[in-house]
């Protein structure tokens, strides 16, 4: 049975964002205050699936890198500290252009991109 109730205030709309988003000390906003060289360990709650935390530290990563900080670079790896299994957060160095120019590229594809800038005159960097 259902019982309406009179006189309840209406919360305010989070348009969009997680309660927490605001919060400094929550998931969100301990991962935004981070920088370069910083790392941070989330403990995985009982019953919870190790894949389900990572899923959840990425997505909110995401959100961020959408809203925030679309340059935050970072990496992930499953951990136990202290008898306690969990996922450690640690933010990255910036990605720039010359980072993706350096990453190895497998040997046809370079021998394209080096023909290509040799006949160009140099004019594809």
């Amino acid at each position: 049975m259902y019982k309406i109730d009179k006189g309840i205030p209406l919360p305010p709309a989070n348009r969009g964002r997680s309660i927490g988003s605001k919060d400094p000390n929550s998931r969100m906003g301990v991962i935004r205050r981070m920088e370069v060289g910083d790392s941070v360990f989330f403990e995985r709650p009982a019953g919870m699936k190790a894949n389900r935390l990572s899923i959840t530290i990425c997505a909110t990563v995401r959100v961020i890198r959408k809203r925030d900080i679309p340059n935050f670079n970072y990496t992930t790896r499953t951990t136990i500290e202290d008898g306690k299994p969990g996922l450690r957060l640690w933010r990255l160095a910036e990605k720039t252009q010359k980072h993706v120019e350096n990453q190895a590229l497998p040997p046809s594809v370079r021998s394209a991109y080096e023909t290509i800038r040799e006949y160009s005159g140099g004019l594809c960097a």
